[in-house]
């Protein structure tokens, strides 16, 4: 079935939107990849390399598989940009989600440094250790 001239223009700017979007979806699978393959394996140091290694493939994948899924959608525009939003969304999780394990982290230790004790809670103050006399 060839294309009607006026979607042509529609087809194209489609096509260019979805290329980043197929990058998005191959770094949210590599994201998750590698932090399941972490996470169980508990990494340490160089030992979660063939996890990154293997979601980069796995990503790779994924990204050129939802690219040419899409384009062969050819016209069917409302499809496509479902699968867009789709991917929108996977994109962004793909980011988001990692992230949160670290705000989570650093407001801890935040409060972990910035805590507060009351004035008299039953504390009592540390001893005053003695000075060592410098030689002159």
């Amino acid at each position: 079935m060839p294309s009607e001239p006026d979607t042509q223009p529609k087809r194209v700017l489609l096509s260019l939107l979805e290329v980043p979007l197929a990058i998005g979806v191959a770094f949210a699978v590599f994201v998750g990849f590698s932090m399941a393959g972490c996470a169980w394996a508990h990494c340490v140091d160089l030992s979660g390399l063939p996890w990154y290694l293997g979601g980069a493939l796995l990503g790779l994948g994924a990204g050129i598989i939802y690219w040419g899924g899409v384009l062969r959608l050819r016209d069917r525009f409302r499809v496509r940009l479902a699968v867009d939003a789709i991917a929108i969304v996977v994109a962004i999780c793909g980011y988001v989600l990692p992230q949160l394990g670290g705000w989570r982290a650093e407001a801890e230790a935040r409060n972990r440094v910035h805590r507060i004790e009351p004035r008299g809670a039953g504390v009592a103050p540390a001893p005053a250790t003695p000075q060592p006399r410098i030689a002159r």
